[in-house]
């Protein structure tokens, strides 16, 4: 019985090869876009879970309650002590380790890398089980020196050979001994990290444990607790631990308000759901994955609703046909298995279609969302569900239609008559469904797409072009500034060459000050700052618009630039002259420098002040000439590399700094932007379907009208009303929403473009323009037929 019915319905596909191919592709597209979307989304979910016992593992971070550092309270960082308090007073804390960023150049002989690592205390592998693949120690990293390297790494610089026992050279820093090699890490994991080095290796980490500095905060603390441990108790002494161990203190005894509290926060949750200060990487956004999650469900339903829409349409075809077959004795039930056949076979047949366009389309995706993503990330729960989906869109686009015709009188399908009323009513709100989907999409895509080119193209008030970032590697290339700058500027590529602390895109260096003329009792104005070389603003285009440069004459080795939102917090009507101190310097401002855009476009402009000092500098910005990079570079190069032979050389351009600050939003706006057309050309695959089914059903009515004497055009705008009427109806259900969302996306920007009508009168026209073109294709293939010829065919 069941290879009779999945022969039928094979024959049937065959028969109506135009709709079986729309429902395959529209389909198909579908299923693929959710599998793309589920991977990502599975991917994303996934961070930091293939720890054993994740759910017990958390990370203590410290929340500021005055601090506010990048409009954040939140800090990841805490103080050395803590590891130590937590394992000797904390009952609940089974193992503790802290982590800090540790960045060398390490060589084996002739074989030389710059990699990123981590330096951990003792407790590393006692609290996250990255399995360790060779070792000979209890405690890897309990000692001085040691190094633990990861797979690649230790092929990368030992080949096949052994990589346990041997020693590194860690430019800068003492000799390394590699006493392990681990497991590559995962690419869910929120530690991204090549090797990792034993903390007592960081003679800072272990005068601040001596000492006792609970007021300085430069570690990242993770505890893993005993099963069963009261989470709520932990935070409970949490909270307490930092008032007792900073009211001791004389500052914190004159501002209690600034004692800083601790907090703990779940391991599976740092990755989309921290934001705090000095993350160790950048995290996920939970915001993005549930918008592509939501994109993904509604891609979803555009596909299943096209596939309902164009089985019920073409179910009225269908109507003597049933009426014969139960006329002939087919029960209820056999009509019923045989058209649900017809649908499941099709909807498989788009699965499989589906499956073949994410192996071809992976590549794309994985580079367009910055994911290693693969069928990996599917996994078999994953494949049941999409296998499910797919069942239940074939069951519902057969079921519906095989249950009416199943249950209608046979003399009334005998004649080709039934009620119709309900299915089309049905259909109509689904083809309204969808297209307000589809609009509410595009202006989405366009609000996007308008809010990165308006942070692309805003005037950033430095100069990026040709501008090359080279960080400063060693004390000697610091100590030697002026000279290694001579050397620099002897080539004719080269324009000219400054330095600061921080790139001037992206300030991060902030401190309070609580001393400057006019301050009243208690003031405090927290200044983002970087020390400098004096032709800094010369050097990157910035304008000084009241008093003079550093680099100008008369101005004192103690001179500072502020911006003019400092001196606008400050309510200074005139800035030259005033003194200034925080950092225990006491400096005179010089000028005022226009403001400028030195932190992300979702941070409000802040007070920024710069200083002489190339004492505290660690990069060097060169203006190269545009028409000779090439020779630019390889003179920076030659120069760099004699002052620091230990490091490779290394260099970026301002503007590609500047564009990786909004790399995320711009992959958001890529991917945004094909899933948006892909559901556009879903919906317009149903229209399409939908417009041959009403063109066939009123083939007689149409050869009449001409007959009579109707235009070709008055027959396309007949067969297109009611279409149109429906597309307009879900523009004025999608717009709205599209607004809505919108706006409430734009107001995590301090600075966002106007959310203007344009885009959304844009969005509505797209649609407009092509749901008119889908409707009139068929429209127009009917009007220009020959209406005697229809005629005798009816």
């Amino acid at each position: 019985m069941f290879l009779t019915h999945f022969r039928m319905a094979l024959r049937h596909l065959r028969k109506h090869a135009y709709y079986t191919g729309l429902n395959l592709l529209g389909l198909g597209l579908g299923l693929a876009s959710v599998l793309l979307i589920g991977m990502y989304v599975r991917h994303e979910l996934s961070y930091d879970r293939f720890h054993e016992a994740a759910d017990r593992i958390y990370r203590v971070a410290k929340f500021e309650p005055v601090s506010s550092y990048l409009g954040n309270n939140g800090f990841a960082v805490t103080p050395a002590p803590l590891e130590p308090e937590l394992e000797a007073q904390f009952p609940g804390v089974e193992a503790a380790t802290q982590v800090q960023r540790w960045t060398s150049a390490m060589s084996s002989g002739s074989v030389r890398s710059d990699e990123s690592g981590l330096a951990a205390t003792p407790g590393f592998f006692e609290v996250f089980s990255f399995e360790l693949e060779e070792t000979e120690a209890s405690e890897p990293l309990s000692a001085p020196g040691n190094v633990v390297l990861t797979r690649s790494l230790a092929e990368k610089l030992f080949g096949a050979e052994p990589a346990v026992g041997k020693v590194l050279s860690a430019a800068g820093e003492a000799d390394l001994t590699v006493v392990g090699v681990m497991e590559d890490v995962p690419a869910t994991s929120h530690l991204k990290f090549d090797f990792v080095v034993s903390m007592s290796s960081d003679r800072w980490h272990t005068r601040n444990l001596e000492r006792g500095e609970w007021d300085s905060s430069n570690y990242v603390t993770y505890v893993r607790l005993h099963a069963g441990a009261s989470v709520p108790e932990f935070e409970r002494q949490l909270g307490g631990l930092a008032r007792e161990k900073l009211a001791g203190l004389s500052y914190y005894q004159e501002n209690p308000d600034r004692i800083s509290s601790y907090f703990a926060q779940p391991l599976t949750r740092i990755h989309l759901h921290s934001r705090l200060n000095f993350e160790l990487g950048r995290n996920g956004n939970a915001s993005v994955v549930m918008l592509f999650g939501t994109i993904g469900l509604l891609i979803l339903l555009l596909a299943a609703f096209n596939y309902i829409n164009l089985a019920t349409a073409k179910a009225l075809t269908r109507i003597r046909e049933a009426g014969v077959r139960k006329a002939l004795g087919a029960s209820r039930g056999q009509l019923v298995r045989q058209f649900l056949a017809e649908s499941v076979v099709l909807s498989m047949a788009a699965l499989v279609l589906a499956a073949v366009a994410v192996e071809m389309a992976l590549p794309w995706f994985g580079e367009v969302s910055g994911r290693a993503l693969g069928w990996g990330q599917a996994g078999p729960a994953s494949v049941l569900v999409l296998l499910g989906l797919g069942l239940a869109v074939g069951v519902a686009a057969g079921g519906y239609p095989a249950l009416v015709l199943a249950s209608a009188d046979p003399k009334r399908m005998m004649v080709g008559s039934g009620t119709t009323g309900a299915r089309s009513r049905l259909r109509n709100a689904l083809v309204v469904a969808q297209f307000a989907v589809a609009v509410g999409l595009i202006a989405g895509a366009l609000v996007v797409e308008r809010q990165l080119g308006f942070i692309q193209n805003a005037a950033l008030g430095v100069d990026r072009e040709h501008l090359v970032v080279v960080p400063m590697r060693n004390d000697d290339i610091r100590e030697r500034y002026e000279t290694v700058r001579e050397e620099l500027m002897r080539s004719p590529a080269i324009v000219d060459v400054t330095a600061s602390r921080s790139n001037p895109t992206n300030i991060i260096s902030q401190s309070g000050a609580t001393g400057w003329e006019g301050a009243e009792e208690g003031q405090r104005i927290e200044v983002y700052n970087s020390p400098v070389a004096p032709n800094f603003t010369e050097v990157l285009g910035i304008r000084v618009v009241e008093g003079q440069a550093l680099n100008a004459p008369g101005v004192p080795r103690a001179g500072m630039l502020i911006n003019e939102e400092m001196k606008r917090q400050l309510g200074w009507d005139v800035a030259v002259g005033r003194n200034f101190e925080f950092q225990g310097m006491e400096l005179t401002v010089a000028g005022v420098m226009e403001d400028f855009n030195f932190l992300p476009y979702r941070q409000q402009l802040a007070p920024l002040a710069v200083y002489q000092s190339t004492r505290w500098v660690s990069q060097f910005l060169i203006r190269i000439q545009g028409q000779q990079t090439e020779e630019a570079l390889a003179h920076i190069g030659e120069v760099v590399s004699a002052s620091a032979p230990e490091y490779p050389f290394t260099y970026r351009f301002l503007d590609d700094a500047y564009d990786a600050m909004y790399q995320s939003e711009r992959r958001l706006g890529d991917l945004f932007a094909v899933f948006t057309l892909l559901a556009l050309v879903i919906a317009c695959l149903g229209l399409v379907g939908l417009a041959s089914f009403a063109a066939a059903r009123r083939n007689k009515e149409m050869s009449v009208r001409k007959v009579l004497g109707a235009s070709a055009l008055g027959i396309v705008a007949l067969l297109s009303r009611d279409f149109l009427a429906l597309i307009a109806i879900s523009l004025g259900i999608g717009l709205p929403v599209a607004w809505y969302f919108a706006s409430d996306w734009l107001e995590g920007f301090a600075y966002r473009a106007p959310l203007g009508v344009g885009v959304f009168a844009l969005a509505a026209v797209a649609v407009l323009v092509l749901g008119l073109a889908s409707v009139a294709w068929q429209s127009v293939r009917v009007a220009r037929s020959n209406a005697a010829e229809m005629l005798r065919t009816e």
